[in-house]
């Protein structure tokens, strides 16, 4: 029988998902050289010393008026859209945190896939869009995707990591921009906990960690009923092309902090993305 942290596992795996545009890629200008013109020769003839010698010369003012009128103006081009960026799904598997990333006791979760069903319901139009988002399998533009189930232990929290490879950072960027937007005016959500239960959730903004470029993180608090006090943490981080998203159950701002940090650190490095990704 799957206990009540196995079964919140397995929800906590249930992903965000957003429409994303496309980018346009310039036409380059055609460019036109100006002709060069040749120069003017002059010629002589003569009939004989007792004849008037007579010569026909071009002369160096004519000969420096010619002209072909001005060289028609160069447009600059504009450079190419950069090709999506592809990855294989091993490639992130091999950047999700392992069991030698994590602090002595926890364990990562096997056999744990990603979640499905609804996970939460809402009457309230202002929480309209995040709740499409939050029931979503994955994000809308997602090329291949990679995700992790971790146990703190007795008294630890319940994580669950997932890498989403989006083409572009722009494509990423624009995921965490949605979510923020959606996010905007919600204030409470009804939640489906994994035993069926439906618990009434307060929404607010928390500060994220400094990960990726403009990280955003939200957080769900159960108010009243069996779960009183339960929160679930999302963050959302894009590294360039690569969306790092982590769903936290009752965890501590210091573990946030650094499984989140521990994480961008690794995927940086094993999928080469080079430099500063903040």
């Amino acid at each position: 029988m799957m206990t009540f942290r196995g079964a919140l596992l397995t929800a906590a795996l249930l992903s965000t998902a957003v429409a994303v545009g496309g980018c346009n890629t310039a036409t380059p200008a055609s460019t036109s050289v100006p002709s060069v013109p040749s120069g003017a020769v002059s010629t002589m003839t003569s009939a004989g010393s007792s004849t008037t010698t007579q010569a026909t010369t071009t002369s160096a003012a004519t000969s420096s008026s010619t002209s072909t009128g001005p060289a028609t103006p160069t447009t600059p081009t504009s450079p190419a859209a950069a090709a999506p960026q592809r990855r294989e799904k091993a490639a992130l598997a091999g950047a999700l945190l392992v069991l030698d990333d994590l602090p002595t006791g926890w364990s990562i979760e096997k056999g744990t896939g990603g979640g499905g069903g609804q996970l939460s319901s809402t009457t309230d139009a202002a929480c309209a869009d995040l709740n499409d988002l939050l029931n979503a399998d994955g994000p809308k533009g997602s090329l291949v995707d990679a995700s992790v189930g971790i146990d703190g232990g007795q008294d630890g929290p319940l994580v669950s990591e997932r890498l989403d490879a989006m083409g572009t950072s722009a494509a990423a960027t624009a995921v965490v921009g949605s979510l923020r937007d959606a996010a905007e005016g919600c204030r409470q959500l009804t939640v489906r906990l994994p035993d069926g239960t439906r618990a009434r959730m307060r929404l607010s903004e928390v500060r994220a960690p400094q990960v990726g470029k403009g990280a955003f993180a939200l957080r769900l608090t159960a108010s009243g009923g069996d779960y009183d006090g339960l929160e679930i943490t999302f963050l959302y981080a894009p590294l360039r092309d690569v969306l790092l998203s982590f769903t936290f159950f009752d965890a501590y701002p210091e573990e946030l902090e650094g499984l989140s940090k521990d994480a961008e650190a690794k995927v940086v490095e094993k999928l080469k993305l080079g430099g500063q990704t903040t």
